[in-house]
């Protein structure tokens, strides 16, 4: 992982699992790479996956706070004149 380029290593995040298997069983330096940093370089794509929809989940739920409680009031506000 450490030998990749910065570009190599951004395009490689992007790809799909399968690109990416392809892409790392014919790259001679990942090859030449240990096990452990192998494994390393092939759940890159996953873990960012997960963080990014974790992160998207994390931002819905205080959304659906807000939702709530507008809901609470919202038959009220319906039938509320204007001051």
């Amino acid at each position: 992982m450490d030998n990749l380029p910065p570009k190599a290593f951004e395009r490689l995040q992007d790809m799909p699992p399968d690109k990416q298997e392809r892409f790392l069983q014919n790259n001679q330096r990942f090859r030449n790479l240990p096990p452990d940093q192998q494994a390393l370089c092939k759940a890159a794509y996953g873990e960012g996956l997960r963080q990014s929809m974790a992160a998207t989940a994390l931002i819905f739920i205080p959304a659906a706070g807000f939702f709530l409680a507008s809901s609470m009031t919202y038959k009220k506000d319906l039938v509320a004149r204007p001051l």
